[in-house]
C-alpha cells in the first residue's frame, strides 16, 4: 500500500494539503503536515495486523492507541513525549496524528538519556494496557516470548541449543520501560532530549530489563547509546536496578533472540546475525 497517499489523505481530511515523509522503520512510517498553522507528525503502519514468527499477531489499532495512551500518560507526568491528537482510520489502516516534535537527527546527550530513564522507572505504574503483555507481566511474559520465538529461531539455526528451563525468575518491583531507547527513537536538538517516541515494545517489568536491552543495542554503533555513560546519570537520581544473574542472562536473552529474528529476516544483515547467535549461545551457558 501506498503509505504516502494514505497519509496525504488523513492530512486533507484536517485541511492540510501539504505532507512531506520525515522517517520509516520495520513498522511504521512518519509523515509532517501542517494543520491550523501548527506541525503534526502522521505515523502510518505498514500493516494493519502484524504477525512474527513466534510472536502473537498484533493488530496496529492496539500499538497507536498504546502509544497515544502513553503519550497522555507521560505528558500529565511531565515527561518528553509528543502531545496527541487522535487516531484516524483511512484505508483500513490507523494513523496517529500527534504532535510534530523537531529533531536535528544527532542522539542526545547520555545524561539527558539517563535522567529520563530515571524519570520514568521512578513513576507510579499507570493502568496501561500494553500489547506486549500477551496476559502475563514482567519475567513471566518474557519466558512465554522466548518459548515462542525458539522454534521459529531453531528452523532458520539448526544447531541452536534449547531453551532452557526458567523455573520460577522472580525479579521485584517493576515499573514502565520503554524498552527501545535507541537513536532513532530520541528525539533531540542540539543533545537535549525533546521527546521519546515509539513506545510499542512498552512492558510493565523490572527496570534492570530496560538496561540489559540497552546493553545489547549498544554494541550496534547505529543505536547511538553510550552505555556506561547513560548508567553513570542515571545511578545520580536512582539505584540502578540488580537482579539475580540468571534472570540478567534471561532478560538479554529476551533481547538477542528479537534482535536474531529482525537480522535473519526483516532487516537481513548476516553479519550481525552471526553476532546475535553467538550472543545467544554464550547467554544460553549462562542461564544454565
Amino acid at each position: 500500500m501506498d503509505l504516502f497517499a494514505v497519509a496525504a489523505r488523513v492530512a486533507r481530511s484536517l485541511g492540510s494539503s501539504e505532507v512531506t515523509a520525515v522517517a520509516a522503520g520495520l513498522e511504521f512510517a512518519v509523515f509532517r503536515a501542517t494543520i491550523g498553522g501548527e506541525q503534526v507528525a502522521l505515523r502510518v503502519p505498514k500493516e494493519s495486523v502484524y504477525r512474527t514468527p513466534g510472536e502473537m499477531p498484533i493488530p496496529a489499532a492496539r500499538l497507536q492507541e498504546q502509544e497515544r495512551a502513553i503519550y497522555r500518560s507521560l505528558g500529565n507526568a511531565g515527561l518528553p513525549v509528543p502531545h496527541p491528537v487522535s487516531v484516524i482510520e483511512e484505508s483500513g489502516l490507523p494513523v496517529l496524528v500527534s504532535e510534530f516534535v523537531t529533531s536535528d537527527g544527532v542522539p542526545p546527550r547520555a545524561d539527558e538519556v539517563g535522567r529520563f530513564l530515571a524519570r520514568l522507572h521512578g513513576l507510579p505504574v499507570a493502568p496501561l494496557d500494553l500489547v506486549t503483555h500477551e496476559g502475563a507481566t514482567g519475567v513471566e511474559g518474557l519466558a512465554a516470548r522466548l518459548r515462542r520465538r525458539w522454534g521459529p529461531l531453531r528452523e532458520r539455526v539448526p544447531d541452536l541449543p534449547g531453551l532452557p528451563r526458567f523455573g520460577v525468575l522472580d525479579a521485584g518491583p517493576v515499573s514502565l520501560l520503554h524498552m527501545d531507547v535507541r537513536a532513532c527513537n530520541l528525539l533531540s536538538v542540539a543533545g537535549e532530549l525533546h521527546a521519546v517516541v515509539d513506545w510499542s515494545s512498552a512492558m510493565v517489568a523490572h527496570p534492570a530489563l530496560e538496561f540489559a536491552r540497552m546493553r545489547e543495542y549498544a554494541q550496534l554503533d547505529e543505536n547511538g547509546i553510550e552505555f556506561a555513560a547513560i548508567t553513570a546519570e542515571y545511578q545520580r537520581h536512582r539505584p540502578l536496578p540488580q537482579v539475580d544473574p540468571c534472570v540478567e542472562a534471561v532478560f538479554a536473552l529476551d533481547a538477542v533472540s528479537m534482535l536474531a529474528m529482525v537480522f535473519l529476516d526483516y532487516a537481513p544483515d548476516p553479519e550481525r546475525a552471526d553476532w546475535a547467535i553467538k550472543r545467544i549461545h554464550d547467554l544460553i551457558r549462562d542461564v544454565r
